[in-house]
């Protein structure tokens, strides 16, 4: 009991630290990208608007194709009340308190990144109960000390959702096929029907397990990622060709899996994406003109018509459209000569080691996410995001061979007792008076055998220190590999902390909105409401409904006449701590005043609006009466510049006297 103690001491360890290094990844970089935007926005709509479904984000936004809700309204329905729990606690400002929703946004994806993290601990245990404890172990350290995986685990995107459900479906097929192997090791003491009995009651846990991990994968491939059909297809011949399912029972549960899958997206998500009214949107974002908004929606996804099964349209879109090369192509070995390094680091060569240390069980382990990966090569547009579900398998693998390696150059060879090679007594030369032909032989023997005692004494001494010198070597080896991936970890996450500009500068706007809404006596009483446009670059790189006020009180300052005009300008130029890659925060000349000294403060309501209306040039915003503009644009008529940011533009190597290179560190431009 007390080993099974320490286990489960060790287990909730290892999750914890992964929990913990995905958490950091949240409050250091809490914003997110364009292609997590619809399940944010979807989350924060199912949050905060609850059933009035005309409010929500994705009526004005559908994006290029459309996507299923069920991901965004399961992470709501657990995020709202660990929020709420939160605030009662005291641990987190209610929104009305701090302003923006931003803490429900970061409490958002710390619950996600607990369910990746758990999924991530199942597979480990079962790979831990399968290999050993020190394979899980090392498991548990390649997975926190690797970037993409706990950096992602909090990520909105569809990958993330799928994730989740594809690691529990590998980790029942793991546990199944270390489970059937175990076959042979039975006690033939045992009669035989009893082993009998027990092999029928294996076979069906076995197959239970398949089953269930059949169904998860057919559950994410209809309704999250239709692309894990590339995973499904060899988990499900591993299954076949070891006969743990047969091809009928494959083909009807599969089947069965298939049509539940769809009736649950299909009924979800056309109440979902049902059209709704366009007067009852107008509350979330201001009226804008009807040729404005035709033109916004225009290269959308135009909307259902009724019934429909979003990731079908993906799959018609990517697939038989070729409409994803439009993003971008690479070529076919970008996934095994890019993507999978940076992602696996120190495990990508330990992956192989460990097929060749215990091929009869990593082999297929090996095999599924490498047959996955090469036929998902042939697809044109390729993102790191498509292969995570390869991650936790490659890992395993690479745990396999990084136990194997340590065990045979470090364990091993620490074991081995100095001097080993000579062991025994020596015998000492004879004292015999015997003929003299005796007395020769004696003599000759004796002297042979203290020349070899001495030789083999010699030997000893330099294996033992070879021993030392490979142990050493080794235990070097492991130990740079490790703080390299811990050095390659904390580079890439200081390249993302600059690569997330939009939602800086939203969030730095209201932040800095009591200085940039001072008014004039006669300004305070007809202004009410603030309007901000978000153009694409700031929309893509981390602007969220979330980062939006839901209440907001300026203040409005009493003016004097003895202020300089340098002071009037130095205020209109005043900092908002922006980061739009090469990006403006702008603020209309009619709003931002000069500087007055305060003689009375009074408060006053403001009602904020947003648009992220796309396709308006830069003399259109005059007639929109817009107030601030996050804008790439250096020059817009009517506004002035008030803060400008560099973005993310790539690595750069620190040098020591301009010779000597030391450290790399992110580049602006």
């Amino acid at each position: 009991s007390r080993s099974a103690m320490r286990l489960s001491a060790v287990d909730l360890f290892l999750d914890l630290c992964l929990f913990l290094v995905a958490a950091a990844h949240v409050v250091l970089v809490p914003y997110t990208k364009v292609e997590e935007s619809f399940n944010l926005q979807a989350t924060h709509d199912v949050m905060y608007h609850g059933w009035a479904l005309e409010n929500y984000d994705h009526h004005q936004f559908p994006g290029v194709v459309p996507r299923t809700c069920l991901g965004a309204v399961c992470l709501a329905l657990l995020t709202k009340p660990v929020h709420l729990f939160a605030i009662a606690l005291g641990v987190s400002p209610s929104d009305e308190q701090f302003g923006t929703k931003m803490h429900a946004q970061i409490a958002c994806r710390l619950v996600l990144a607990s369910v990746v993290v758990a999924s991530l601990g199942r597979f480990r245990r079962v790979l831990g109960t399968g290999f050993g404890k020190e394979t899980g172990f090392a498991f548990g350290v390649l997975s926190a000390t690797q970037f993409h995986l706990p950096f992602y685990a909090s990520r909105t995107l569809p990958n993330t959702f799928a994730l989740v459900l594809t690691t529990f479906a590998l980790a029942d097929w793991l546990d199944a096929h270390c489970e059937r192997l175990g076959y042979g090791v039975q006690s033939w003491t045992k009669p035989a029907e009893v082993r009998a009995g027990e092999d029928d009651w294996k076979m069906e846990k076995v197959r239970k397990k398949n089953l269930r991990a059949v169904f998860l994968l057919t559950l994410v491939c209809v309704v999250f990622r239709c692309d894990v059909a590339l995973l499904l297809a060899p988990v499900g011949v591993h299954m076949i060709i070891t006969n743990s399912l047969s091809i009928k029972q494959a083909v009807t549960f599969g089947g069965k899996s298939v049509v539940a899958a769809l009736v649950l997206t299909i009924a979800a998500d056309a109440a979902f994406w049902a059209p709704r009214a366009r007067e009852s949107i107008s509350g979330v974002a201001f009226p804008e003109p009807e040729e404005t908004l035709t033109r916004n929606r225009s290269p959308h996804w135009p909307g259902p018509t009724g019934a429909f099964w979003p990731e079908g349209s993906v799959f018609w879109f990517n697939t038989f459209l070729h409409k994803s090369g439009e993003y971008g192509v690479s070529p076919w070995w970008w996934y095994f000569g890019n993507a999978l390094p940076r992602a696996l680091l120190v495990a990508f060569p330990f992956a192989v080691v460990g097929v060749f240390c215990d091929a009869r069980r990593v082999a297929p382990i090996f095999a599924v996410p490498t047959v996955f990966v090469s036929v998902y090569s042939f697809l044109p547009h390729k993102e790191l995001r498509f292969i995570f579900p390869a991650i936790p398998l490659f890992n395993a693998c690479a745990a396999v061979g990084m136990v194997f390696a340590w065990e045979r150059c470090v364990v091993t060879q620490s074991k081995v007792p100095v001097g080993s090679s000579s062991k025994g007594k020596v015998p000492v030369g004879s004292t015999s008076t015997g003929s003299s032909k005796g007395s020769s032989n004696g003599s000759s023997k004796g002297s042979s055998k203290g020349s070899s005692t001495g030789s083999s004494k010699a030997k000893g001494k330099t294996i033992s220190k070879n021993f030392l010198l490979k142990t050493r070597l080794a235990r070097v080896v492991f130990a740079a590999g490790f703080f390299l991936q811990i050095a390659a970890h904390l580079l890439f996450l200081s390249a993302a902390q600059v690569n997330y500009p939009g939602g800086v500068a939203f969030a730095a706007l209201h932040a800095n909105a009591h200085k940039f809404t001072t008014t004039t006596e006669t300004e305070r009483h007809t202004k009410s409401e603030l309007r901000v446009h978000v153009d694409a670059a700031a929309a893509m790189t981390g602007v969220s409904r979330f980062g939006e006020f839901r209440s907001v009180d300026a203040s409005v300052s009493r003016a004097s006449e003895s202020d300089d005009a340098d002071n009037s300008r130095s205020d209109r130029e005043g900092s908002v701590g922006s980061d739009v890659g090469d990006a403006r925060v702008r603020g209309d000349t009619s709003l931002v005043g000069d500087k007055e000294t305060t003689h009375a403060h009074s408060k006053t309501s403001l009602r904020w609006f947003y648009s992220k209306t796309e396709g308006l040039r830069r003399f259109d915003f005059a007639n929109h009466e817009f107030d601030y503009l996050l804008s790439r644009e250096p020059v817009v008529d009517g506004f002035i510049v008030v803060d400008v940011t560099d973005g993310y533009a790539g690595m750069e190597i620190v040098r020591w006297r301009d010779m000597f290179p030391v450290f790399m560190k992110p580049r602006s431009t």
